[in-house]
C-alpha cells in the first residue's frame, strides 16, 4: 500500500499537469484561430501524428535498472520540435489514455498510469517551451521547413536535456517519498535513463521531425529498421528480465528453507540500499549494491537442510561448508552479464574490515564498498530476527551491537551511515 505522502505527491503532480494541459489547450485553440491550418501544419497531419504516437505507445521495453521505455517517446520529441508544446501535451495525454484502454488487463493501477502521463506532459511542456524560446526560425505553427543549423541543433539538445532533467527529478522525488529516504537524496539520485533519452531517443526524434517536414515518405523507409531494432531490443531485455527474475526466485527459495530466514534477502536489500543512499553514492551504484543484496545468499543452494536448519552451534566442519557459499554465489552470478559487477560484492560480503573474514581474507579498502555495506546490512538483519538459539534484538540494541564492530568487523564510514539510517527509520 502506498504511503500517504506518496499519494499526495502523485495528486500534486497530476494537478500540475492538468493545469499545464488546460493552459496549452487554450493556446492551441488560439493558434488554430490565428494561424489556420496552412502549410505543413494541417489537421490531417496532426491527426496522422496522433495516430502514429498512439500506435507506438503500446510498444514498450522494460529495461532492468532503467525502467520502461516506450517507442512513442521519439515521436513525442518529433511532435514537440515540429508543433510545439501545445500540440505535444495533448498527444501525450491521448496516447497514454489509449494505452491504458488497450492494455487495461495488463496494467498496474490506473493512478500510477495517470501519474506517468502527468510526468510526461510536464516533461514535453518543458521541452517544447525551451525549444520555442531558443529556436531562431520563427516558431512552430505555420513555420514550414526548419533548418538544421548548429544553433538549432544546440536548441534541440538543450531543450531535450532540460526536459529529461525535470522528468528525472520528478520521478526521483517520488522514489524518495516511496522508499522513505531523506529528501536531500534528490540531489544525489541520478537515473541513467537520462543518457538514453538525450543520446538516443531525442536524436531519433530529430530525424523523424526532419523527414516529416522535408520528405514525409522517408518515414516509411525509417519504419522497418526501427521495427527490427525494437524487436531485437525487446528480445534482449526480456532475456535480462527473465534471468534476473530466475535468480531472485532461487534466492527466495534458499531463504525459505529455514523458517527464521524467510525474506532475509529482501530485508537486507532494503537496508543496503538505504545505507548506500545515506553515503551519497550514485544511484547506479546504489542499484548495483541492492541487486547484489537481493541474491547475496544464493550460494547457500549447495548447503544441506541439516546445516541450514540446525538449531545448535555448528561444528567446525559444518561451518567450513557454510563458508563456501560466497564463492558459489560469485560463480553463479558471474556467469550472467547482468550480474557481472554484482558478483564481486556477493563474493566478499563475509570479509571483515580487519582482514579476519572469508573467503579471501581481504581487509580495509581492498574489500569492495558494496560488500562492506552488505556486511553491515546482513549482520543487522541477522540479529534482529528470532533464531532457534537466541531471541531477536530490538533495533536500538542491534544498532549498538553493530557499533561495537566498528573498525574491526565493519568499515567505520559504513557503520556511521548505517546508524543514521536506522535512526531515521525507527526514530531512535
Amino acid at each position: 500500500m502506498k504511503a500517504p505522502r506518496t499519494i499526495i505527491y502523485e495528486l500534486i503532480i497530476m494537478a500540475l499537469a492538468a493545469a499545464i494541459l488546460i493552459a496549452f489547450l487554450l493556446e492551441f485553440q488560439n493558434l488554430i484561430i490565428h494561424h489556420g491550418t496552412g502549410n505543413f501544419m494541417t489537421r490531417w497531419y496532426m491527426a496522422g501524428a496522433l495516430i502514429i504516437a498512439c500506435f507506438c505507445q503500446i510498444f514498450t521495453l522494460n529495461i532492468p535498472g532503467q525502467g520502461i521505455l516506450r517507442a512513442s517517446f521519439p515521436v513525442f520529441y518529433a511532435i514537440s520540435f515540429i508543433y510545439g508544446p501545445s500540440v505535444t501535451v495533448l498527444v501525450v495525454l491521448i496516447s497514454f489514455l489509449f494505452s491504458i484502454v488497450i492494455e487495461y488487463r495488463n496494467k498496474r493501477d490506473i493512478v500510477s498510469e495517470l501519474f506517468d502521463a502527468a510526468v510526461w506532459i510536464i516533461t514535453f511542456a518543458v521541452t517544447g517551451l525551451t525549444f520555442l524560446l531558443m529556436y531562431k526560425e520563427g516558431g512552430f505553427f505555420g513555420a514550414g521547413e526548419w533548418e538544421i543549423t548548429a544553433l538549432n541543433l544546440f536548441a534541440i539538445f538543450i531543450s531535450a536535456l532540460f526536459g529529461i532533467v525535470v522528468n528525472d527529478e520528478v520521478m526521483t522525488l517520488k522514489k524518495v517519498f516511496k522508499e522513505r529516504t531523506s529528501i536531500y537524496n534528490i540531489f544525489y539520485i541520478n537515473n541513467s535513463r537520462a543518457k538514453i533519452y538525450v543520446l538516443i531517443l531525442a536524436p531519433t526524434g530529430i530525424l523523424i521531425a526532419f523527414l516529416a517536414t522535408r520528405e514525409p515518405l522517408g518515414l516509411l523507409f525509417l519504419a522497418m529498421p526501427m521495427i527490427i531494432m525494437y524487436r531485437s531490443l525487446r528480445s534482449f531485455t526480456e532475456l535480462l528480465s527473465e534471468a534476473k527474475a530466475t535468480l531472485e526466485i532461487l534466492a527466495d527459495t534458499v531463504d525459505k528453507r529455514a523458517d527464521f530466514n524467510k525474506d532475509h534477502s529482501r530485508r537486507v536489500e532494503t537496508y543496503a540500499k538505504n545505507i548506500a543512499r545515506q553515503m551519497r553514492l550514485p544511484e547506479e551504484e546504489v542499484e548495483r549494491i541492492a541487486s547484489a543484496a537481493r541474491i547475496h545468499d544464493i550460494g547457500k543452494v549447495i548447503i544441506t537442510d541439516f546445516i541450514l536448519k540446525k538449531p545448535e552451534k555448528l561444528s567446525a566442519e559444518e561451518y567450513n561448508e557454510i563458508k563456501k557459499h560466497p564463492e558459489v554465489g560469485f560463480n553463479v552470478a558471474g556467469r550472467l552479464h547482468i550480474y557481472r559487477k554484482e558478483a564481486e560484492i556477493i563474493r566478499c560480503h563475509h570479509e571483515r574490515y580487519d582482514g579476519a573474514g572469508y573467503p579471501l581474507g581481504l581487509n580495509g579498502g581492498r574489500i569492495p564498498l558494496g560488500a562492506r555495506i552488505l556486511a553491515v546490512a546482513e549482520a543487522y538483519d541477522s540479529i534482529t530476527v528470532d533464531k532457534a538459539y537466541r531471541k531477536a534484538l530490538e533495533p536500538a540494541e542491534a544498532a549498538e551491537e553493530i557499533k561495537k564492530g566498528r573498525e574491526n568487523r565493519y568499515d567505520p564510514q559504513v557503520v556511521d551511515a548505517f546508524l543514521k539510517t536506522i535512526k531515521n527509520m525507527y526514530s531512535l
